[in-house]
């Protein structure tokens, strides 16, 4: 998380985010993620959700916004 922190303060435009969907649920971090467009994605979601959290990815991507995934180990 200290990562996209950084990096939103270091651009000066929005920038997407594909999210974990366990950080995304927790209460003090859905209202900030959900005002900044964040994208949740679970390994353990089913093929036309996984689907659905990519295209979303890719719908922004189209869009020309920026966008970022910090993809890590769990």
């Amino acid at each position: 998380m200290a990562d996209a922190v950084l990096l939103i303060a270091s651009i000066d435009r929005p920038i997407r985010f594909l999210m974990f969907r366990g950080s995304y649920e927790h209460p003090l971090v859905k209202p900030f993620a959900k005002i900044m467009g964040v994208i949740p994605i679970a390994s353990d979601q089913g093929p036309r959700e996984m689907i659905h959290s990519l295209r979303m990815a890719t719908d922004a991507l189209k869009a020309g916004e920026s966008f970022a995934s910090f993809p890590k180990a769990r």
